[in-house]
């Protein structure tokens, strides 16, 4: 909370660093592999090849936001699959993260869509449910994704499933080499 508080105040700002993306993906695997395993999930997960060895970027705010959507999938998918790709675009010196998250879970309903990132906001499936939260992590998710100047897209079926498409622009460094994750 303390995090959507320093948002809504308009403190935060982006601490950008260099970061090896192949370890900084795979770390955030790392993290959500176990709660997939314990829900006997099929988890497939891809970072491309074509992204740069080394980013600039405030990697603890682009954690957070791949880490909320993984978290969601994983809690709202009782079977199947959950997946998690990057891929990106360069552009001159700068190259635009493509991340999706994408669960074969019980989707979100059409009328529910729009809401989803109001801070507090739970679908009424959701109350009526054991699956806990606060309604805030997807408002942070995107609070973040703006604060970046990136952007959040929602594809969902009830059902069937969901898939968020984030893109957040980074910044490379000179003389980048690419390296085969």
């Amino acid at each position: 909370r303390r995090l959507f508080r320093s948002i809504e105040s308009n403190n935060m700002e982006l601490v950008e660093s260099n970061y090896n993306t192949n370890e900084f993906f795979n770390s955030i695997v790392d993290l959500i592999r176990p709660e997939v395993e314990n829900k006997k999930l099929d988890f497939k997960y891809n970072i491309s090849d074509t992204i740069p060895k080394e980013l600039i970027g405030d990697k603890n705010k682009i954690k957070t936001i791949v880490y909320n959507l993984l978290n969601n999938a994983v809690k709202y998918t009782e079977e199947g699959f959950v997946e998690f790709s990057v891929d990106c675009i360069i552009k001159e010196d700068n190259c635009t993260l493509k991340i999706n998250v994408s669960d074969s879970g019980k989707g979100i309903k059409e009328e529910d869509v729009s809401n989803i990132f109001e801070k507090f906001y739970r679908s009424s499936d959701d109350k009526d449910s054991n699956i806990t939260g606060t309604g805030l992590g997807l408002a942070i998710t995107k609070s973040l994704i703006d604060l970046m100047n990136g952007k959040i897209v929602v594809n969902s079926n009830e059902g069937i499933g969901s898939s968020f498409y984030v893109t957040l622009s980074q910044k490379m460094i000179e003389n980048n080499d690419k390296e085969i994750l």
